[in-house]
């Protein structure tokens, strides 16, 4: 098998991430060879050291530096969003000049440096990309708005896809002409983005506008940040493929694991880096009680929001402590369902997920109902969002979950089901480690 060549932009800051990632590469690979391209403006000579030392894992294992400069005067200028704040480091543009860097080989797969992979990596190096020029997985965050996709000229029914893992055809690239399509296009495109007060999203948004079409998309376990996730189609099995048996983990956003001080990091994927951290170059012995009094302090802030019900305050943690949420839903379904038909009530763009981890866990969602008539019709995988109206007279054998961001909604449910004979074992607020479980009514 010919060796699988993995790419890397990256700089000081995160040439511990980098490393991380690059031993969960080989943990998971143990029978590939592998070549890693590193490319960086500038690195101390520790860190040098230390991304080097993993070559000592095996025959197999080789790092190439590569030091490319970046141009400032193209892409200094283009690395600001709609207010002004640069959101990423100019390393990240590396990514656009590695088919010109690497133009002797056949394919590379780049990968960010705040990524872990997490099974063996040879089935996305594998992965066949027809014609298409690059394999991308769709972005599944608030940027598919329907004005960046006119402005990108991807089209309503287009995808936008996430440059943190992205499968690159040499050759193709190369007659494509990449490095100087985007120089050609970045600057106005910039300019396009900010003025209709679009988040500026650098090299991802250029890649998209010169690549579209040309794009294979590639499925969302090969770059997944499940826990941000708006849904495009995808079925359940893929999602739970996403969830549970990952292949690349992608800690999109800050603060990233590394930074434990702050509170959340990204959601409890945080300890898959601490995995691959103890057997890389920067692990230290301070590690395991680092993460110890970060659990600490993540239940805490937990516990400590259930007096605060604004929906953005909800809205925001809902996402970092999906999983820690969901959980406990689950947990009250398990001592008091006593194998009821499970029925969600609401629909917000966290259902999906929360259906996902529902399922992954061998419980299976009978049906959605939503108060809101714009929202019965909606599909969510199989199901169809139905009117509440369907659990009156059914209140033994159903059991309800509650999906309310809002807890005043999520108070008058209460008052709705209870009046259709329905007691408090009966169902339950996936949002109860913010809201608190015991409280009732008048409270």
């Amino acid at each position: 098998m010919d060796a699988i060549h993995i790419a890397y932009a990256l700089n000081d800051k995160y040439a511990e991430m980098t490393c991380v990632s690059m031993c969960s590469v080989l943990a998971n690979s143990e029978n590939s060879e592998i070549v890693f391209h590193l490319f960086a403006e500038q690195l101390s000579s520790e860190h040098v050291h230390k991304l080097t030392s993993v070559e000592k894992w095996s025959n197999n294992t080789s790092v190439c530096f590569h030091d490319v400069q970046i141009d400032n005067d193209l892409f200094i200028p283009a690395m600001h969003n709609s207010i002004g704040f640069p959101n990423l480091t100019k390393e990240a543009y590396a990514r656009v000049l590695m088919p010109d860097v690497l133009s002797d080989l056949s394919r590379i797969l780049y990968l960010d440096c705040d990524t872990i992979v997490e099974e063996n990596i040879t089935q996305l190096w594998q992965a066949d990309l027809g014609d298409a020029l690059v394999g991308m997985i769709a972005d599944y965050s608030l940027e598919t708005k329907t004005v960046k996709k006119e402005i990108l000229e991807i089209g309503e029914s287009g995808i936008y896809f996430n440059t943190g893992v992205i499968l690159m055809d040499i050759p193709g690239l190369l007659r494509f002409q990449l490095s100087r399509t985007v120089s050609e296009n970045i600057g106005l495109l910039h300019k396009k983005v900010v003025k209709a007060h679009q988040n500026w999203y650098a090299d991802q948004d250029v890649i998209n506008y010169v690549l579209r079409g040309k794009i294979k998309k590639l499925p969302m376990c090969y770059n997944s940040y499940f826990w941000e996730s708006s849904l495009l189609g995808e079925n359940i099995d893929d999602c739970i493929k996403a969830y549970a048996n990952p292949v690349v983990v992608h800690f999109i956003g800050t603060p990233k694991p590394s930074e434990l001080s702050k509170i959340p990091v990204n959601v409890s994927e945080w300890e898959r880096y601490y995995k691959y951290k103890a057997i890389s170059p920067f692990a230290s012995d301070s590690d395991s009680i680092k993460t110890s009094l970060y659990k600490i302090h993540e239940d805490n802030t937990l516990n400590a929001l259930m007096p605060f019900h604004l929906s953005i305050v909800v809205h925001w943690f809902s996402t970092r402590f999906a999983k820690q949420m969901f959980s406990f839903a689950l947990q009250k379904y398990k001592m008091c369902g006593n194998d009821k038909k499970v029925i969600v009530w609401g629909l917000n763009d966290r259902t999906w997920t929360f259906i996902v981890y529902i399922t992954a866990h061998e419980f299976d969602v009978n049906g959605i109902v939503d108060g809101v008539e714009s929202n019965q019709g909606v599909s969510v995988f199989d199901h169809v969002v139905q009117s509440p109206e369907i659990l009156r007279g059914c209140a033994e054998d159903t059991f309800v979950m509650l999906d309310m961001r809002s807890f005043d909604t999520a108070q008058q449910i209460m008052i709705t089901l209870k009046s259709w004979g329905y007691t408090d074992n009966d169902f339950c607020h996936v949002y109860s480690p913010i809201w608190g479980e015991t409280r009732r009514l008048g409270e």
